[in-house]
């Protein structure tokens, strides 16, 4: 089974979480500001953008997402990612990652790849359900050094989930 993995990415961080990604599973990647119609080829799919400025979602994305609260989610597992800043942003870090799964929840998927919130330092995200992190939260800015390593667990932990 092939996932799609769809991201958005203004500096370039959330493109090389999807590179770094598709070294460890089999995915199609899509930058969603050529557009996000073969969203619905796909019963796995992996979304990745920035949480921009105060808790926004990337550019590209908000260009996509009034289509992007059109699609029919049921029966997709769906994982997030997010780049974010958390010593700047604390009251935003990785927000993006909530304000992507409401939709794909209120359409009927479900959400996977949970991480633990441990070792980051903010005050607050739209990410946090139950004490976790609802998606993949990376912070290059601030954690460059453990990209590569929460990446691969979390891929790992994917191909358990999907």
């Amino acid at each position: 089974m092939k996932t799609g993995l769809f991201y958005g990415s203004t500096l370039g961080a959330a493109k090389g979480v999807a590179e770094l990604i598709a070294k460890e599973i089999e995915v199609d990647i899509y930058e969603v500001s050529n557009g996000i119609d073969d969203v619905s080829k796909y019963d796995t799919l992996i979304l990745g953008t920035n949480t921009w400025g105060y808790g926004e979602l990337q550019d590209d994305w908000q260009g996509v997402i009034d289509a992007f609260k059109e699609f029919d989610f049921t029966g997709k597992k769906v994982a997030i990612y997010s780049t974010g800043d958390q010593e700047s942003y604390s009251d935003t870090f990785v927000d993006a990652i909530g304000i992507l799964a409401e939709v794909v929840e209120k359409n009927g998927g479900v959400i996977v790849g949970y991480t633990s919130c441990d070792g980051y330092n903010f005050s607050e995200s739209k990410a946090l359900r139950d004490g976790e992190f609802i998606g993949l939260a990376i912070d290059d800015n601030n954690q460059s050094n453990l990209t590569d390593e929460r990446v691969k667990k979390w891929v790992e932990k994917l191909k358990g989930e999907f």
